[in-house]
């Protein structure tokens, strides 16, 4: 059962959970791990937060980290320092066009989410060319 709620709400409410996505504590998809060699193109973004709709109506949320990949490490070090503006994009962008319910109601398609919030990831920061977006740890708000 969702509530109604109005535009404006949900456009406030997707703002508050970006907010509070940027408590988190950072880390990057760079820390070395034993024997690996990390990509220094990549940069983790945790602590995404964003509204499922069903219709106009907030059903959900979903909780997730991203990772971007820049196409050059320039970009790679912009977006280490703007995290908190790709993860505004994300929300303006998810306010505009809801991610819509599925069935069942606890399906995620991360290659949906990916090709659909490219543009707008890429477009948060001038001069930073954004090749790919991964979706790690997708969970939903229980409720």
């Amino acid at each position: 059962m969702g509530h109604e709620i109005s535009k404006r709400n949900f456009i406030t409410l997707s703002a508050i959970a970006a907010l509070g996505s940027m408590l988190p504590s950072v880390t990057f998809a760079e820390e070395k791990k034993e024997g690996v060699m990390s990509n220094p193109l990549t940069v983790e973004i945790p602590g995404v937060v964003v509204p499922i709709a069903n219709g106009r109506r907030l059903a959900n949320y979903v909780f997730m980290t991203i990772v971007v990949t820049s196409a050059d490490d320039r970009g790679a070090n912009i977006l280490r320092n703007n995290m908190m503006l790709v993860k505004d994009a994300i929300v303006r962008e998810a306010s505009r066009n809801p991610i819509p319910l599925r069935n069942p109601s606890n399906y995620f398609d991360k290659a949906d989410f990916s090709r659909k919030f490219l543009p707008a990831v890429g477009g948060a920061l001038i001069g930073v060319k954004v090749t790919r977006i991964d979706v790690l740890d997708v969970q939903f708000m229980k409720r």
